[in-house]
């Protein structure tokens, strides 16, 4: 996919060439579809934000403890998928209990981190499983039924 400034770059250039006479009347369309790649290659976090509150609204999709519940989960099926020991939670869990809070934006940077790092390992590319999971969760039968597991759920609660 393109970067949101690539996509912006092509644009214009186009545009300018239309300006100029060096292009038809049907590069018009050729404009839209590009603009159309604009706004799809607008940064994964901001289609992410716009998604969950689509799906959830402002309070469960903004919901600190509910998105960390979530996040949690998913670590825990990627651990599954892996074949991961999960005896060796505890373990982990006491050691980072034991440390110094940190500090939520670095904490971010390092799970990125982490999480490329293990991507690697895996031999899995990160940002295309991300598009793929995010055009998976975008069709209306997969917004459907996560919407309806939420709502069978307790505010609140990090499972069903």
């Amino acid at each position: 996919m393109k970067t949101q400034a690539q996509a912006l770059q092509r644009a214009a250039d186009h545009f300018r060439a239309y300006e100029k006479g060096a292009m038809g009347n049907d590069s018009f369309t050729e404009l839209a579809e590009m603009c159309e790649e604009v706004i799809a290659a607008r940064p994964y976090q901001q289609r992410i934000r716009k998604w969950m509150l689509d799906c959830f609204g402002p309070t469960v999709g903004q919901d600190e403890t509910t998105r960390a519940d979530r996040f949690l989960e998913e670590v825990f099926e990627l651990l599954q998928a892996m074949g991961y020991d999960f005896g060796r939670i505890a373990e982990v869990q006491s050691y980072v209990a034991g440390r110094p809070v940190g500090e939520k934006s670095s904490e971010v940077g390092g799970v990125l981190v982490t999480l490329f790092g293990l991507c690697c390992a895996l031999e899995i590319d990160a940002g295309a499983a991300a598009e793929a999971e995010y055009e998976r969760i975008s069709t209306p039968e997969v917004m459907a039924r996560v919407r309806a597991k939420q709502a069978s759920k307790p505010f609140g609660s990090p499972v069903p």
